[in-house]
């Protein structure tokens, strides 16, 4: 069972046994939404404004992240591309026939 959520105008929550209804559930929301939040340096932020700072950090450090493992994908396939070209002799081959072949 709900209970009937009231916010005033210095933040007390109070509450009641009735059932709240769809529209007193998204006034309440819509409420806290605006007047809840923090205060720094005197200034009140809004809880939407710490929601919208949060969710684009999140969404920057998802990019570096992307970015990061991008990057050592390329580095890891390169690396082993050169392992691999190594141990099928092609580093020795170009040393022995093409740059012998200039001195």
């Amino acid at each position: 069972m709900w209970s009937d959520i009231l916010i005033s105008q210095d933040f007390l929550i109070v509450s009641t046994k009735k059932p709240l209804s769809q529209f007193q559930i998204f006034k309440s929301a819509t409420v806290f939404l605006f007047t809840g939040g923090m205060e720094f340096l005197s200034l009140s932020i809004p809880l939407w404004a710490i929601v919208l700072v949060a969710f684009l950090a999140v969404l920057l450090v998802w990019q570096f992240l992307r970015f990061t493992l991008r990057l050592l994908l390329f580095f890891f396939l390169f690396f082993v591309l050169v392992i691999a070209l190594d141990f099928l002799g092609v580093f020795s081959w170009i040393s022995d026939h093409i740059i012998t072949a200039f001195l």
